[in-house]
């Protein structure tokens, strides 16, 4: 197992929080948050996603948050 960033940790954090809220695999919210499937195990192996991806990733959660509560 790869060692994970502190700040990949966190982007974790928050993505398997959403995906147990919104009832969503991993491999959905990589599929419809970037367009690939693989991209949360591919976090979960060591990956660094750059600023963009993170900003990315931030908006997708808080769009759907506010859609998922309303």
């Amino acid at each position: 197992m790869a060692k994970i960033h502190p700040t990949v940790k966190n982007l974790l954090i928050e993505i398997e929080a959403y995906c147990a809220r919104s009832q969503m695999t991993p491999t959905a919210f990589g599929k419809h948050a970037m367009n690939d499937p693989n991209f949360v195990h591919r976090l979960r192996d060591g990956r660094i996603p750059g600023i963009t991806t993170i900003e990315r990733i931030n908006a997708f959660i808080a769009k759907h948050t506010k859609a998922v509560t309303k």
